[in-house]
């Protein structure tokens, strides 16, 4: 009896750790219910001009992401692809996820969003199989004018990005 309650405690703590992350100053946990993901994301150590987000996919081509930039005080979302190792150039009209809170306040950024697993987004972009999900400590946000004034732009992380499997079909 003693020998099935321990299995049991070390599954359900596998199972639980393939829903969460957490490294440095970023910490992620998800959770799924009826056809959708909600992803609760935080990092402490964000500042003006600065993002941080997830990345969804195998290589820096064609990857999936949600960006959370701080901009002038305030924290916004961005949603979007990339072409390839550079930052990216495709950003979504409006995000493509679903902003339940955010919030930035001394250097703590705190988000939870939510999507569909299933395809969805411009790209139709699914979570149903299993994939690495990249988080982005910290990377830059460039002030340029292409010809139409000053735009905030998303510049080159820092670091690179930490890479787990995720399959949503485990939590």
């Amino acid at each position: 009896m003693l020998r099935q309650a321990l299995l049991l405690v070390i599954l359900a703590s596998c199972v639980f750790a393939a829903c969460k992350f957490s490294r440095g100053k970023v910490h992620s946990s998800w959770k799924v219910s009826n056809g959708r993901v909600t992803i609760s994301f935080e990092n402490s150590g964000i500042d003006e001009r600065e993002f941080t987000g997830i990345a969804f996919g195998e290589s820096m081509y064609n990857l999936e992401f949600v960006l959370f930039k701080i901009v002038n005080g305030k924290a916004t979302v961005e949603t979007g692809a990339t072409n390839d190792y550079a930052p990216p150039e495709r950003l979504d009209s409006s995000p493509a996820v679903r902003v339940e809170e955010l919030q930035w306040d001394d250097g703590r950024l705190s988000a939870t969003i939510s999507r569909p697993i299933g395809s969805a987004g411009p790209r139709r972009h699914s979570l149903e199989e299993p994939q690495n999900w990249n988080f982005i400590s910290v990377g830059d946000v460039e002030v340029a004018d292409r010809g139409n004034g000053p735009e905030h732009l998303i510049g080159a992380h820092r670091s690179r990005p930490e890479t787990i499997l995720v399959d949503l079909s485990s939590c």
